[in-house]
């Protein structure tokens, strides 16, 4: 008699695919990206274009311009000190002879000497007073550059950190819809195997029975049972080793209790059908498994 009782065994239900990133991942991981910084040559050139261009200019320019043309004009009329000095030797030669030429011409060389003196004060007192203004205009536009800086980046960490807090809190929604999404999907697929896997536990459970109480554990149909028996251990093996990928589902840590008995059932099954009795113990801290058994009329394992 052929071992209708001992089908072909159910296949364990597979893993879901891994889906790709979505949106809100994708916009995470771009937020999370460092920024191209804003710099001080990026401010000032920003400054420049938002000033008048003669607010650009360095300051004391005009200054300048007209110290060079003074300083031209001096320089100039030193062409004519040759003729100063002659007048001079020669008006004090007029007033006190010709011993007074001497200190006429000492005269004019002292009167020269004061001129060029004071015109070097002059320059020096027009450059300094147009560094100091330059130093100034330059520390104002620093203090401004790195003020411009500061605001830049504290206005982009805050936006940031806002869009950084929005998008981390999308987030969470989307991965409380996944996990339940997921835990779903891991009940569909678990009650899709769960009856077949449970009917054929019990059917060759009852058939190692009767092959021993028969004593026909020899016969075609009892290897045939035991082949059974054998492929449908190795799908619950693999079954449990799907669901500890993911042990922290519900479902899953429900599913691995159920089937844990049953492959206890099937090794002590197929120890019967080897020959060698139901002796094989249970696994470590497994509960005693009890008889399954298909019942027809309910549909139940029991």
């Amino acid at each position: 008699m052929a071992p209708a009782a001992t089908p072909p065994p159910a296949a364990a239900p597979g893993s879901p695919s891994v889906a790709p990133p979505s949106g809100l991942q994708t916009a995470l991981l771009e937020a999370l990206k460092v920024r191209p910084d804003r710099t001080i040559a990026d401010a000032k050139a920003d400054r420049e274009a938002a000033t008048p261009a003669l607010l650009n200019e360095p300051a004391g320019l005009a200054q300048l311009a007209r110290l060079k043309q003074q300083q031209e004009q001096y320089t100039k009329s030193q062409e004519d000190r040759p003729y100063e000095r002659l007048m001079a030797v020669l008006g004090a030669g007029g007033r006190g002879g010709i011993g007074s030429m001497g200190a006429g011409y000492l005269g004019a060389m002292q009167g020269e000497r004061a001129a060029d003196a004071a015109q070097a004060k002059y320059q020096n007192e027009v450059n300094n007073a147009v560094d100091a203004m330059r130093r100034g205009e330059a520390t104002t536009t620093q203090t401004a550059l790195l003020d411009d800086l500061k605001n830049f980046r504290t206005t982009q960490a805050e936006n940031a950190r806002n869009r950084l807090t929005t998008l981390g809190s999308a987030r969470g929604h989307e991965l409380t819809a996944e996990s339940a999404a997921a835990q779903n999907a891991s009940q569909e697929r678990i009650g899709a195997a769960r009856d077949a896997t449970s009917i054929n536990v019990a059917k060759i459970q009852a058939a190692a029975q009767r092959f021993s109480a028969e004593g026909r554990l020899d016969s075609n149909d009892a290897k045939l049972a035991l082949t059974a028996a054998r492929a449908q251990m190795d799908n619950v093996q693999k079954e449990i080793l799907e669901l500890s990928k993911n042990p922290f589902l519900a479902a899953n840590k429900a599913r691995i209790a159920e089937l844990r008995p049953q492959l206890d059932t099937l090794r002590r099954s197929i120890a019967t059908l080897e020959g060698g009795g139901s002796t094989m113990p249970p696994s470590p801290g497994a509960a005693p498994a009890p008889a399954l058994k298909y019942n027809p009329k309910t549909g139940k394992i029991e």
